[in-house]
């Protein structure tokens, strides 16, 4: 597994210790920079996509085992698309079956709608004998049927991976689509974790605006750099904790592409004024700086 370091807002603005090199920079990657850096490292640099997708697989099963922690017997949903992003949330159930998790999938659509990378990554799934169900036209049927024992005794899983839509989605999420996305925020508010994959599906990566029905994620791991719309003020209610994940593409090309962020210092707690007529909050307006996720923090190989 990599290396598993993490740095919040917080620790990112110390200087660095004698003997340890600063963290590499933060950069904003919209939907078009991220296809760049994985047709260009593949082209330019040799890199297979299929080994950045491996990379990226790799952080998100590490955050989900972290979920996990202490949980007995635990049972993992991981809800995948068609294209890219299902791909790696595919090769995240692999990683995670490795890691002794009762991991069930739901495919968007039939096994042959998907190609490349993501096909790849099904094959290897199948092979592994992982218990995959695919919706075709039945919809959230799917999630109900995987997550039933052989018993029929039903179950709830602990953590819900959001694995259908990815920073490529740019129009509104319809039928059996919004019906898993759906599903997924029920399993939410039912107290399971959902971690979305790049970025949380149905919301647009360029703006933050809501495609329609979006998933609200707990965690959102993220893939090389911030996406503009995870930045976004409409957007906040969706992304959750936000992880900026290195998953191996070449820094020259990320800085190339990608749009520095300047790291924000911490916001000073606020000055109450007396408490007058009942009233604990301080009436004057304070300034607002730029919106943000409620903590980001960047997951280094």
């Amino acid at each position: 597994m990599a290396r598993r370091v993490r740095q919040s807002r917080e620790e990112s603005s110390r200087a660095p210790r004698v003997g340890e090199a600063p963290a590499p920079a933060l950069y904003l990657l919209d939907r078009d920079a991220a296809r760049q850096i994985d047709r260009r490292a593949s082209q330019e640099f040799g890199i297979p996509t299929i080994v950045l997708m491996e990379n990226a697989a790799v952080h998100v099963a590490e955050t989900a085992l972290e979920e996990l922690e202490g949980v007995r017997d635990p049972l993992l949903l991981i809800v995948c698309g068609p294209g890219n992003n299902g791909g790696d949330g595919l090769a995240v159930a692999r990683h995670l079956s490795n890691a002794g998790v009762d991991t069930r999938i739901v495919v968007l659509g039939d096994a042959e709608d998907l190609r490349g990378d993501a096909a790849v990554q099904l094959n290897a799934c199948r092979k592994m004998k992982l218990r995959i169900l695919y919706t075709g036209e039945n919809g959230v049927i799917a999630i109900d049927g995987v997550l039933t024992d052989a018993d029929g005794k039903a179950r709830k899983p602990q953590v819900v991976v959001d694995a259908l839509f990815g920073t490529g989605l740019s129009r509104p999420v319809e039928g059996v689509g919004a019906e898993l996305i759906a599903a997924m925020n029920e399993l939410g508010r039912r107290g399971a974790h959902v971690l979305s994959v790049d970025v949380p599906s149905g919301l647009d990566a360029n703006s933050g605006a809501a495609l329609g029905a979006v998933v609200r994620a707990d965690t959102t791991v993220t893939f090389v750099g911030l996406k503009p719309g995870l930045l976004s003020f409409d957007a906040q209610g969706f992304v959750g904790d936000v992880v900026v994940a290195d998953i191996g593409a070449p820094r020259s090309l990320v800085e190339e592409v990608g749009t520095p962020v300047a790291e924000s210092e911490p916001e000073p707690e606020p000055e109450h004024a007396p408490l007058k007529r009942g009233r604990s909050e301080d009436p004057r307006p304070r300034e607002r700086s730029g919106p943000r996720p409620r903590s980001a923090r960047r997951r280094d190989e």
